[in-house]
């Protein structure tokens, strides 16, 4: 079981990234999934391990992105929110060398509350391991 954040991460890259009030031309956009909780259940999923991801989701297209794409891997979301609003989104800036810089909006990250993990570990499947 993993308790923890979702986002959508909006990848640009560019040779180098721009100075203060410059534009820079970029070669190639990703949007990818990510957030630390979710990056966890995927790799705990891909290493045959049984997973329900404990979340909060938006209402927007992202939200039901995300609840699909755990869906498509096996990840169990009885215990993902949707809540109104925004899903989280991260805007990551890459340059050639590698170095990025990463703005995260949480969205729906922050309607996460205490009791709602708690429920979940003491009501849903017999966890072996909780993360988050």
């Amino acid at each position: 079981m993993i308790v923890g954040s979702t986002m959508m991460d909006l990848v640009a890259y560019a040779d180098r990234l721009p100075e203060a009030g410059e534009t820079v031309v970029g070669s190639s956009f990703q949007v990818g999934f990510g957030g630390k909780g979710a990056n966890q259940a995927i790799m705990a999923r891909l290493l045959g391990a049984d997973v329900s991801m404990v979340c909060c989701v938006g209402t927007d297209g992202y939200g039901v992105e995300t609840l699909q794409n755990f869906a498509d891997r096996g990840i169990d979301t009885t215990w993902a929110r949707r809540v109104p609003g925004a899903s989280g989104v991260a805007p990551i800036w890459v340059e050639a060398s590698g170095q990025n810089r990463i703005i995260i909006l949480p969205g729906a990250n922050l309607a996460m509350e205490p009791e709602v993990a708690v429920a979940a570990v003491n009501d849903g499947p017999a966890p072996g391991v909780v993360a988050g």
